[in-house]
């Protein structure tokens, strides 16, 4: 092999070990598609290396090029290949969220396809403030953060004050430590959300508000007392003091009655609500109402996980179910912790 030889196969090397490294190390995609393109690069590599050394002018230019252009087409089409899965999660998801589309497509292109559970452990607890109706739950069950209503979005965070029972805002970013007053009265439940605060204002009789992070527009969601609520994408779901389960429409304000006799709910996927003696499932459009569970008392959901005790037993024994209806287990009192 000459030099000319050798320095031009060793450009085009190096230039293909630049495609490999952004394709392994800048896109998110799963682990054996990434072995995949590894074994592919090494394949071709080697084959381009040790080929026959006496070729014709005109077939070793021409193998170059099929090197070349084969490998770029196969790591191509691997990454489109790989990322199948992440497009399954966002067309599952993405129904939810109107508000953070943004965010929750670049989770799902770096988490989805690796580990689905922790992008929906995520997806709840940081863009839908689906963790804040656990503060309503079973008191063994809240963490710290719960009990404050605490929320993290856009570089502030939201709570209510433990003593007072404010509403309060601290900035996070640069090194501020701004902590202000955003609601003086006592409120319940917070959620927030990127351009406003949902709360529940305690001096006005329950009723479900929200306001501006700058304090100057408010708005009134409900007539009747409400006990707990949820914010699911482009709706508001509440448990009214009257026990029923209304969602309202932010973009019209349109109310729609989705069940009734609902002491109170967590959500997911789907809403899972105790009605008496029984744990409901609710489609968000309220067309579903089914029985999941019978003389049971919800204490908790995580993720894809029901928990409850039943009423039939004197011993405080927790019970977990999956929400496809799957084999019922049995848990220690500290489940629905991790």
């Amino acid at each position: 092999m000459t030099i000319r030889k050798f320095i031009k196969k060793l450009f085009v090397t190096i230039i293909m070990i630049g495609i490999v490294l952004a394709a392994v190390l800048k896109v998110g995609y799963i682990l054996i598609c990434k072995v995949i393109v590894m074994i592919i690069f090494a394949v071709l590599a080697i084959r381009y290396w040790v080929g026959e050394d006496i070729r014709k002018a005109e077939e070793e230019k021409r193998g170059t090029w099929l090197f070349t252009l084969g490998f770029i087409g196969l790591t191509v089409l691997t990454m489109l290949a790989a990322n199948i899965p992440g497009q399954v999660q966002r067309d599952q998801y993405l129904y939810l969220t109107k508000e953070h589309t943004e965010q929750l497509e670049k989770v799902l292109l770096r988490e989805a396809t690796a580990d689905s559970e922790r992008c929906i452990q995520w997806y709840e607890k940081q863009m839908l403030g689906i963790r804040n109706n656990k503060a309503l739950g079973n008191p063994a069950m809240q963490t710290e953060d719960e009990r404050r209503y605490k929320n993290r979005i856009d570089g502030k965070e939201v709570y209510r004050d433990p003593d007072t029972c404010t509403l309060r805002v601290k900035e996070l970013k640069d090194g501020s430590t701004k902590d202000s007053v955003l609601i003086n009265g006592p409120v319940g439940e917070i959620i927030a959300m990127r351009e406003r605060i949902f709360y529940i204002d305690m001096e006005d009789h329950n009723v479900l508000k929200s306001v501006t992070y700058d304090g100057r527009k408010r708005k009134t969601w409900t007539k009747d007392p409400v006990k707990q609520f949820a914010v699911i994408g482009g709706y508001v779901i509440c448990c009214t003091e009257d026990e029923k389960l209304i969602r309202c429409d932010m973009s019209t304000g349109k109310r729609k009655e989705l069940a009734d006799h609902i002491q109170y709910f967590f959500a997911g996927v789907k809403l899972y609500a105790q009605k008496g003696s029984k744990i409901v499932s609710v489609s968000y459009d309220g067309k579903e109402v089914r029985v999941f569970k019978k003389d049971v008392v919800m204490m908790d959901k995580k993720e894809d996980k029901v928990y409850y005790r039943r009423m039939d037993q004197k011993k405080e024994q927790m019970y977990v179910c999956d929400v496809d209806g799957g084999m019922e287990k049995t848990v220690g009192n500290e489940a629905g912790k991790d």
